[in-house]
């Protein structure tokens, strides 16, 4: 019995030792450390934030702004952008207006990620204007910034050069080093914005105003010198850049040879920064050597899966092909494409994993509500009549709900429909250039008299998918594929095959049958016009996409895109919601 109560009795300790190790310490739920932790840890976050609210440790304010940075770092734009609304909500927010900044400016760059520029600008526009009245200049300069980048998005370009200089002009007067420091920053985004439109002198002109600044910073207390030296090497691989676009070979080379002076030049971002420059000169090997080191980085970390990494390669195929070394460049662009490929996957991925987050939050919500309701319901189950009009009301909010969800499923469908689109161009356009590549190999072969890269060719390429790809650019730029009555002969005498060959050349290169492959491209093409021309009817579209009769059109419409073209996809083109 003694044994039987001293074993009960280690249990328990046991136990509750067990518990108390479970217990998340109180230090950990400021806010803070979880702030802190939702940038490094943001999975993690999360769920000491969900504990947090439960123990209403703190505001409504605290636990939105920690959300929005958590989903954040987890790339989730349309949750973080969710939560950064929430902050806008807040009491905190209604009593003091100018707490709200940080999230008008969160909620504009979330909108421009999301491609809602419309509701980027009234943000940014709403939040300068607070900004404004508690002279905040720094934020308002910031979001004038965001504006001229939606600007330029948006092909706005004399718009987007407006706000980038109103977001200069209201720092330039400035003496505060750190106001001063997001100034050069402005000047820096202004000059590129002209290179980019081969606005050259006034890009130039921009540059020089931007030196004298670094010059004016260099002498104040406050910027370390590594900030100076990063700003100077910055400006003087642009300014060389900007030259040699020009012309001038001399004023770029003096340039050049500044930013060489620079510390910021021997690191690798400012090896990667001269890129542009040494390409233009012709220092192919250059180029070439200074990505050497980053990809190699880039490769042992697995971080390939980037715009960085895409840009790096880009440079190496555009040094490889002046060097004339075709092989290496056409190797090159092939590893572009399967990275494109494999961003454009992992995007998708990402995607849906945010689209299930997005469900589980809403039904978190939804069971708030109805456990809310509930409780109302409760409170009036004594008068019969109310409960019935409730119990009403609760049914046509459902079902409203249930609309809203249905009608934002299928937005985001048709967002991703124009996302897919646009990722089929332009892997058309990178298999076009694979072409033009494999082509230049072949003339080479041909010039030197040599088979190597007639061999090259061969294995990279079949018989059946040269005659594919000669195939799908001439129905592409002739749009053969309008035409309703167009037949597997009427393709195989183009290419000069007989039908059992023309039948595997399809299969082989496209994994489906001609008459699918063709439908893709018409049903690609009605999406075109439908957004084009508002004013057409459906039947009009469908005979102009190359259909025989809108049943077929309403069918296979339904089948590609998971939405009718006429009920679902249309009405929310003529909303302007895509």
């Amino acid at each position: 019995m003694r044994c039987l109560f001293i074993f009960f009795f280690c249990l328990q300790g046991l136990v509750c030792s067990l518990a108390k190790a479970a217990e998340v310490p109180d230090s950990l739920l400021t806010f803070e450390r979880l702030r802190e932790m939702s940038i490094s840890n943001p999975r993690g976050a999360l769920t000491l934030i969900d504990k947090v609210e439960q123990e209403k440790r703190l505001s409504d304010f605290d636990i939105n702004t920690l959300r929005q940075v958590s989903y954040d770092g987890l790339k989730m734009n349309r949750l973080a952008l969710k939560y950064a609304k929430r902050v806008l909500e807040s009491e905190e927010v209604e009593l003091n207006p100018e707490r709200g900044l940080d999230a008008y400016m969160q909620i504009a760059i979330y909108s421009v990620s999301l491609s809602n520029y419309e509701e980027a600008i009234n943000f940014a526009v709403k939040g300068g204007e607070i900004a404004h009245k508690y002279r905040n200049l720094s934020v308002e300069a910031n979001l004038f910034s965001v504006i001229g980048d939606v600007k330029k998005q948006m092909g706005l370009l004399d718009d987007s050069y407006l706000y980038y200089q109103k977001a200069i002009d209201l720092l330039k007067g400035s003496n505060n080093p750190r106001e001063l420091s997001m100034l050069t920053y402005f000047y820096g985004t202004l000059m590129t914005a002209y290179m980019d439109n081969h606005l050259l002198e006034k890009a130039i002109e921009i540059g020089e105003i931007r030196r004298e600044l670094i010059a004016r910073l260099a002498g104040m207390e406050g910027p370390p010198e590594s900030y100076i030296d990063r700003q100077y090497g910055y400006l003087y691989s642009k300014m060389a850049y900007a030259y040699i676009l020009a012309g001038d070979k001399k004023s770029a080379e003096s340039y050049f040879l500044r930013f060489l002076q620079t510390s910021f030049a021997m690191t690798d971002e400012g090896r990667t920064e001269a890129n542009p420059y040494l390409l233009k000169v012709g220092r192919n090997s250059d180029v070439l050597s200074n990505n050497k080191e980053l990809e190699r980085t880039l490769v042992v970390d697995g971080d390939t899966l980037n715009e960085q990494f895409l840009i790096l390669l880009k440079e190496n195929r555009d040094a490889y092909q002046g060097m004339g070394n075709y092989r290496m460049a056409f190797d090159t662009q092939k590893r572009i494409s399967n990275i494109a490929d494999s961003i454009y996957v992992s995007a998708k991925n990402c995607e849906a994993l945010e689209m299930a987050t997005i469900y589980e939050t809403n039904e978190k919500d939804m069971q708030l509500q109805e456990q809310g309701a509930n409780l109302r319901i409760r409170k009036i189950v004594l008068v019969s009549m109310s409960i019935v009009i409730l119990l009403l009301i609760l049914l046509l909010w459902r079902m409203y709900i249930h609309t809203r969800v249905v009608h934002g499923k299928n937005l985001v469908l048709a967002k991703n429909v124009d996302e897919l689109l646009d990722s089929q161009q332009k892997l058309q356009i990178e298999r076009k250039r694979n072409i033009e590549l494999l082509q230049q190999l072949e003339q080479d072969a041909d010039s030197s008299g040599k088979d190597a890269a007639c061999d090259l060719c061969d294995d990279r390429v079949s018989d059946n998918q040269r005659l594919f790809n000669e195939l799908n650019q001439l129905i592409l730029d002739e749009k053969l594929y309008l035409n309703s009555t167009l037949s597997r002969d009427d393709l195989a005498q183009l290419i000069h095959v007989n039908k059992n060959r023309f039948a595997e050349i399809i299969q082989e290169s496209t994994g489906t049958r001609l008459n699918e492959y063709l439908n893709g491209l018409r049903i690609e093409h009605a999406i075109y016009l439908m957004k084009q021309f508002d004013n057409y009817t459906l039947q009009a579209i469908a005979i102009a996409s190359g259909f025989s009769n809108m049943s077929t059109f309403h069918s296979l419409f339904k089948k590609e895109i998971e939405m009718t073209p006429s009920s679902q996809y249309w009405d929310i083109l003529k909303q302007g919601q895509v």
